[in-house]
């Protein structure tokens, strides 16, 4: 869904208007960016804005790129023993360092695809900024709440009783209930969903890291 609102123009400082209805997609291969086209209505100076569930789904990757980096390096030794093993251990640590490598420069590409986007998305204000305040403030706080609800659970789990394994299939629509509920209050899915994904996200590089 597209992000509604209108924006100031870098150029004459009029305002901007959406010239599409739906978000266009282009980007990466493996995830297609989501961005509102806006235009000017006094000049006719046009902008592609990144919508805030791509920025998310970017800061997610970051994280988890960062994440897989502290874990390359506290793990070194480890890895050092595939070598070992003969040329089988060399072949698993060369698909190991490849996947790794892979995922960690996706995750550096990504921060700079959302440095990039957010620097430009400021260049173009919103109108009402304080609504979209709000509404973002809104998103990260909802979409958190699945993340706080893992962690009550696991630590239940975990000190007071075991929770049994059939048992945990009836509270995942609990646990992700609040993302539903967000869009009552007029919330965008896909801005939970990435907003869940880069709280997951922070919660799997603590891990990692402490």
């Amino acid at each position: 869904m597209a992000e509604t609102g209108k924006r100031e123009c870098n150029i004459c400082k009029s305002e901007m208007m959406q010239s599409r209805k739906e978000p266009m997609v282009k980007g990466a291969f493996f995830w297609g960016e989501l961005y509102d086209e806006f235009l000017c209505q006094s000049c006719g100076h046009e902008t592609n804005i990144l919508l805030t569930s791509s920025i998310l789904y970017n800061i997610f990757t970051s994280l988890f790129g960062l994440g897989l980096l502290v874990y390359s390096v506290l793990n070194f030794d480890e890895f050092l023993s595939w070598f070992s093993l003969g040329i089988t251990g060399w072949a698993i640590a060369a698909i190991i360092a490849l996947i790794f490598s892979i995922l960690i420069l996706g995750g550096f590409f990504t921060t700079l695809t959302s440095i990039k986007a957010i620097k430009h998305n400021i260049k173009y204000p919103k109108i009402n900024q304080g609504s979209a305040l709000v509404s973002f403030f809104l998103t990260m706080v909802v979409s958190a709440l699945p993340v706080v609800l893992s962690i009550g659970f696991g630590m239940y789990d975990f000190y007071v009783k075991d929770i049994n394994e059939g048992a945990m299939i009836f509270l995942l629509p609990i646990i992700f209930s609040p993302l539903f509920l967000g869009t009552k209050l007029g919330l965008s899915f896909a801005g939970l969903f990435m907003g869940c994904c880069f709280w997951m996200g922070v919660m799997i590089t603590a891990i990692m890291v402490f």
